[in-house]
């Protein structure tokens, strides 16, 4: 305990209790608390009071941890306001990250007087504007290359648990935790590819339109299994996985949410 600075421990009690109060809430959606899985993601908050931030270069900064002192980090957005938290997680393959709450004015838009168009979002097409001809096409988010290293990857993990279940009592091997690592390093590279085409495709449909209509897609219903049970299997149920996962690779909900 005497090594973790006490803001951290005070913000995780504080999520606890807020938790808790949303659930006996009862105009709240939220269900009761539970443990998060030791594969969840790492991550800790600390307050504005115990952290500061310092510009090194145009696209480095440091940040200032108490009992860690001052740590690097690469800017992607300029902070424009007064810092009031900040939280830092640990995703596979992208290591760590902080992201800062910041207090500042908020500018209420007016009207652009842009005019209005509609999208249809799909797999083979991603997304088809209205008033336009050519369709808006998500790139490969990974090359030829990186996809058969990938699948080279999961066929020699799951040839590894296969061992480690047999003759190692169920403990990974440090080749198996290698590749485990690089195949996170892979998909953490799709996500970001992924995440940069939605950002470009919203903002640039936003700054352009000044109203947008989109389809009311139930994404968890469209992406649901097609395997059925042991006493009803179902049927093609590899071409459904192909399409759940096109689906979800042009992250639909994401794209409505960020517009």
């Amino acid at each position: 305990m005497a090594d973790l600075p006490a803001q951290a421990a005070q913000a995780a009690l504080k999520d606890l209790d807020r938790a808790y109060a949303n659930w006996f809430n009862p105009n709240h959606t939220a269900c009761r608390p539970t443990f998060e899985k030791r594969t969840a993601k790492l991550r800790f908050s600390l307050p504005g009071q115990a952290i500061d931030v310092r510009h090194v270069s145009r696209k480095w900064s440091e940040v200032w941890i108490p009992k860690l002192g001052w740590r690097k980090f690469r800017r992607h957005h300029p902070i424009d306001g007064t810092v009031r938290n900040a939280t830092f997680s640990y995703a596979p393959g992208s290591g760590w990250q902080v992201s800062f709450g910041i207090a500042s004015r908020n500018i209420t838009a007016p009207p652009n007087g842009n005019p209005v168009t509609g999208i249809d979002f799909g797999i083979a097409c991603s997304a088809f504007l209205a008033d336009e001809e050519e369709p808006r096409m998500l790139p490969k988010t990974l090359r030829p290359g990186e996809q058969r290293r990938l699948v080279g990857l999961e066929r020699r993990k799951a040839r590894q648990i296969t061992w480690a279940k047999r003759h190692n009592e169920g403990r990974y091997s440090a080749k198996l935790r290698r590749a485990i690592q690089e195949i996170a390093r892979l998909r953490a590279r799709q996500a970001r590819r992924r995440n940069d085409f939605t950002h470009k495709l919203t903002t640039d449909v936003a700054k352009n339109h000044g109203v947008v209509g989109i389809k009311d897609l139930r994404i968890k219903d469209m992406t649901a299994s097609a395997k059925g049970t042991v006493t009803t299997p179902g049927t093609n149920v590899g071409v459904k996985a192909g399409i759940n996962r096109g689906i979800l690779d042009n992250a639909h909900g994401e794209r409505r949410r960020q517009l």
